[in-house]
C-alpha cells in the first residue's frame, strides 16, 4: 500500500493527480482490510482538502462508527461537504443522514 500523503502537501496543493488517486485507493484498501484508524490517517487530508469521496467516506465512517465514535452529527456534516464538493452519491447520505437527526 503507499504512504498516506502528509497533510500538508495536499493542503498546499503540492501532489499530483496521481498521488492524490493512490492515497485514496490506500485509504479504501485500509478501509476494506478493516483497518480503520490507518483508513482515516489516509483520506483525512483529502477530505480536508475539499475531495468529495474522501469526505463521503469519513462520513460513513461516522455512520457505521468504523475507526471514529458514532456520530450523527459528523456524519451529516461530512456527507454534506461531500455533496457540496461534487461527489454526487453524497447526495442521499447527506439527506439521510440529516433526516436522522432529527
Amino acid at each position: 500500500m503507499a504512504a498516506a500523503l502528509p497533510a500538508h502537501a495536499v493542503e498546499a496543493g503540492r501532489c499530483s493527480l496521481n498521488q492524490i488517486a493512490d492515497a485514496y485507493k490506500d485509504g479504501l484498501a485500509r478501509l476494506e482490510a478493516g483497518d480503520y484508524p490507518r483508513a482515516l490517517i489516509a483520506i483525512s487530508p483529502l477530505a480536508d482538502a475539499g475531495l468529495g469521496p474522501a469526505q463521503r467516506q469519513i462520513a460513513l465512517m461516522y455512520v457505521d462508527g468504523k475507526g471514529v465514535a458514532k456520530s450523527p452529527i459528523d456524519a451529516a456534516f461530512w456527507a454534506e461537504l461531500g455533496f457540496r464538493s461534487g461527489d454526487a452519491i453524497a447526495r442521499k447520505l447527506a439527506r439521510d443522514t440529516r433526516a436522522d437527526l432529527d
